[in-house]
């Protein structure tokens, strides 16, 4: 399994995070491309700083004169799904722009739907968001991790006026993550961006210090250099230790929690509205089976697996979404496989294929399900005909090494 690790001990934002991905290695070519699909005219320049006399990347977010904004949840939700992005960069892309609409939304006392972005809604926010998720998918992480992070103090200038520094959506953000002022004694000033505690939250697991990682390269990202003292963020990138290339994680696989409620009120066509917003709210993966309630109700068991560290975002959420009168949750552990991405050839038409592997070998073929609908809808074909040539063409492709 690809792991990441960010070091934040200077604080974080998107443009740092930006940075850091493409000094690890990631093309930025390959986060060029999303944020130029967004259509908002948005482009990105790298170059090479010197911060304190240590080489580090910074990539600029290029914003034309009259760029279109997106002042709402729902307006950058429009726009990311008019960029036809990959899956891999659109849904965690919309997690973290969600998490972004529930912090502020807590943080004023209303919903994430009545959010108003101001500075956050520029063009360049939206552009971050999506040049980091593409990053992440470039190198192939399939697990990222967080230590401490600074958060900075003071007070930061807002359209609402001054606020403390760490300010409300960014505490919200980071609940679960271990937070400090900063190292030694730099300036009184914001750190960590919300955007910046939005990616973390919505992308990263929370840990105390580096994880085991067997590393194979890693970049370091420049902050605002108009700063006296710029900040940097890390980001180190490897494999799990304890894994062969292509092996599954070591035995003890990762922690996380599974949330559970069972209702019996809850209409067939908001379930899954409430699964949606689930994953919104961090969860990875949600789902629900259908349950025999008392004197036999017809109901349903709601089901979400996520980072312990969003467990109270989610049990706000299914109390809120479901309108159950209590949550359950346990601790849990996951044995993910190894994964990879294949791309094939249907009919003209380019599709991924999910690849799982199991001790070096491939044990599980999955074509993937957007890219399939595309080509099958450009096709004229049946969606389960193009899969199932996506399926035979991926594992020929794993067959011919």
């Amino acid at each position: 399994m690809t792991a990441a690790h960010i070091v934040a001990e200077e604080g974080v934002a998107g443009d740092m995070l930006l940075g850091a991905l493409v000094d690890a290695g990631a093309p930025l070519a390959e986060l060029a491309a999303p944020v130029a699909a967004l259509g908002a005219g948005c482009e990105l320049g790298a170059r090479t700083v010197s911060v304190r006399g240590v080489a580090a990347t910074k990539v600029d977010v290029l914003v034309p004169e009259g760029a279109p904004r997106t002042p709402t949840l729902a307006d950058a939700r429009s726009l990311l799904a008019s960029a036809g992005l990959a899956e891999a960069v659109a849904g965690p892309a919309e997690r973290v722009l969600a998490a972004l609409a529930g912090a502020e939304a807590q943080a004023h006392g209303i919903t994430p739907e009545q959010v108003v972005f101001h500075e956050l809604g520029d063009a360049d926010t939206v552009a971050d968001v999506v040049g980091v998720c593409a990053g992440l998918a470039a190198l192939g992480v399939e697990r990222l991790t967080c230590g401490p992070v600074a958060v900075g103090a003071g007070a930061a200038r807002t359209d609402h006026g001054a606020l403390p520094v760490p300010p409300p959506a960014v505490t919200a953000l980071l609940r679960g993550f271990v937070i400090g002022g900063g190292l030694g004694e730099g300036p009184r000033r914001e750190l960590t961006t919300p955007t910046g505690a939005a990616l973390l939250a919505a992308l990263a697991e929370p840990v105390d210090g580096v994880p085991l990682l067997r590393l194979g390269s890693s970049g370091r990202g420049g902050g605002d250099l108009r700063r006296a003292s710029p900040s940097l963020v890390t980001v180190l990138v490897g494999r799990a230790a304890g894994e062969a290339d292509g092996a599954a994680p070591a035995a003890e696989g990762w922690p996380a929690v599974v949330l559970e409620a069972t209702v019996d009120d809850l209409s067939g066509e908001h379930v899954p509205v409430v699964l949606d917003r689930l994953r919104e709210s961090g969860a990875h993966d949600a789902w629900a089976v259908p349950a025999t309630m008392k004197k036999g109700r017809p109901g349903h068991t709601l089901t979400a697996l996520a980072n312990e560290a969003d467990l109270p975002d989610l049990a706000d959420t299914m109390l809120r979404e479901a309108g159950t009168l209590g949550v359950r949750w346990h601790r849990v552990t996951k044995h993910p496989l190894a994964r990879r991405w294949v791309e094939v050839d249907v009919a003209g038409q380019p599709v991924r294929v999910k690849v799982g592997e199991l001790n070096g070998q491939a044990v599980a073929v999955a074509p993937e399900h957007d890219d399939v609908a595309a080509a099958a809808a450009a096709l004229g074909r049946p969606v389960r005909e193009v899969a199932a040539d996506a399926a035979v063409q991926g594992r020929g492709r794993l067959a011919a090494g």
